[in-house]
C-alpha cells in the first residue's frame, strides 16, 4: 500500500488516480471487480473499472441513489454482506455483496462480488487504507488544478496590466516630461508626480500578479551574496547590513531577491523617517538602523530584522494586506509582495517585535541546505 500511495502521487488527473486505485485493489487486495464514481454536479459517474467486469453496472447515478449515494453522502463506508437485503439497494441486481468507501467530496469506491458475504472486516479496512490514499491524491490534483486556473488569470491580468494600461501611462509621462520642458506650471508639476505614482502602482501590480503564484523550480541559494547584491541595489543610506555566513536555502532566486529588496526597503524607510520624527538618529556619524539577516537558532525560520521603531502590536495582523501603508507616499503594496513571495515558496510569513525593538519579519518552513 506504501508503493501504491507512492505511485498515485505521480497522478496527473483525477480519473489516472481512480484507474490507479482500482488497478491497487485487483493486485493487492484480490478485489477485481471494483469500480471508482467521481461525483460532479450532484451526480456520480463510473470513470474507472476492469476492463473484464460485468457491463450491467450503473455507470451513473445521482448522489442521492443507491449504497453508492449513501455512502457518499454520509462520509462512512459500508460492508453489505446481501444487497437484496439492504434497503438502499433497489431491486435484486447480480452483485450481491459490496464494500462501498467514500473518498471524501471526490466520489466514491465500491468492490462487489456475486456472492453473499464475500467480504469481511479485513477486506474493509484495507479497501479504506487504500482509499484514503486516493483521496489524498485527489486533494493534490484538485489543489494543482484550482493553482493552474489561478495561475491562468494572473498572467491574464498581468498582460492586461502590462500591455493595456502602462503602455498609454508610458506614452502619457513622455509627453507630459516635454511639456514639463516647456511650460513652467505647477499643475504640470504635480500631473507629472501623479503619473509617476501611477506607474510605480503598475510595477508593483504585475510583481504581485506574476510573484504570487506557485513557486516552480527552485535551487540552493547562497543567502550571504545575495543578500548583499539586493542591499547594494537599494537606497541604505547611512543604514547597515549584518549577514549570517554561510547560510544557503532552498529557493526561487528571483523572488527571493524581490522578497528581500521589499523588506530592505522597508526598514530603511520606516526605521529613518521614525527616528527622525522621534528626534532619534540626529548624529550623523552614526548609522540610523541596522538590518540583520539570519537563522534563529534550531529553527527553520529565516529572519529579517531592524532596530528601529518598530510595527505596533495593533499593526502586526494588518501588515500584509493589500494597501496597507503607514508612509504617505507608499502605494501598499511592498509588504503584501512580500507576503506573497513567501506563500509561493510555502513559507509562512510573521511579523514580530525584534531583539532591540524594531521589526522582525520571520518566515517559517525554509529550507536550509546544508
Amino acid at each position: 500500500l506504501h508503493d501504491v500511495g507512492l505511485d498515485l502521487q505521480e497522478s496527473d488527473t483525477a480519473e489516472e488516480v481512480a484507474q490507479r486505485t482500482v488497478d491497487a485493489a485487483a493486485e493487492v487486495l484480490d478485489l477485481d471487480q471494483s469500480v471508482f464514481f467521481l461525483e460532479e454536479d450532484g451526480v456520480l459517474r463510473v470513470v474507472a473499472s476492469p476492463s473484464e467486469m460485468s457491463t450491467d453496472v450503473t455507470k451513473v447515478m445521482s448522489v442521492d441513489e443507491g449504497l453508492v449515494g449513501e455512502t457518499f453522502r454520509t462520509g462512512e463506508s459500508r460492508l453489505v454482506a446481501d444487497t437484496h437485503e439492504y434497503d438502499a439497494v433497489d431491486g435484486e441486481p447480480r452483485y450481491r455483496s459490496a464494500v462501498s468507501v467514500p473518498a471524501g467530496d471526490h466520489g466514491n469506491f465500491q468492490a462487489v462480488a456475486t456472492d453473499r458475504d464475500n467480504f469481511d472486516e479485513s477486506d474493509l479496512e484495507f479497501a479504506e487504507l487504500l482509499v484514503d490514499r486516493a483521496r489524498s491524491a485527489l486533494d493534490r490534483v484538485e489543489r494543482e488544478r484550482e493553482l493552474r486556473r489561478e495561475n491562468d488569470r494572473l498572467e491574464e491580468f498581468a498582460s492586461i496590466v502590462s500591455h493595456d494600461i502602462r503602455n498609454p501611462l508610458e506614452v502619457a509621462t513622455g509627453r507630459m516630461a516635454l511639456l514639463q520642458r516647456e511650460t513652467d506650471s505647477e499643475h504640470v508639476d504635480e500631473t507629472v508626480a501623479a503619473l509617476d505614482r501611477m506607474a510605480e502602482i503598475v510595477d508593483d501590480t504585475l510583481t504581485l500578479a506574476r510573484y504570487g503564484t506557485a513557486v516552480g523550480e527552485t535551487e540552493p541559494v547562497s543567502l550571504p551574496a545575495l543578500v548583499r547584491r539586493c542591499w547594494n541595489t537599494v537606497d541604505t543610506g547611512d543604514a547597515r547590513l549584518e549577514v549570517d555566513d554561510d547560510l544557503v536555502v532552498r529557493a526561487d532566486d528571483d523572488r527571493l531577491r524581490h522578497l528581500l529588496e521589499n523588506l530592505f526597503r522597508n526598514a530603511v524607510k520606516h526605521g529613518v523617517d521614525d527616528r527622525s520624527h522621534d528626534g532619534e538618529g540626529d548624529d550623523e556619524n552614526d548609522p540610523q538602523v541596522t538590518v540583520r539577516v539570519g537563522r534563529s537558532p534550531d529553527e527553520d525560520v529565516l529572519y529579517v530584522e531592524d532596530d528601529g521603531v518598530g510595527v505596533s502590536p495593533a499593526e502586526r495582523e494588518t501588515v500584509f494586506e493589500l494597501g496597507h501603508s503607514s508612509a504617505d507616499d507608499g502605494t501598499g503594496f511592498g509588504l503584501t509582495i512580500v507576503d506573497r513571495i513567501a506563500e509561493s515558496h510555502g513559507w509562512d510569513a510573521r511579523v514580530v517585535e525584534g531583539r532591540d525593538g524594531g521589526a522582525r519579519f520571520e518566515f517559517a518552513g525554509v529550507e536550509f541546505v546544508t
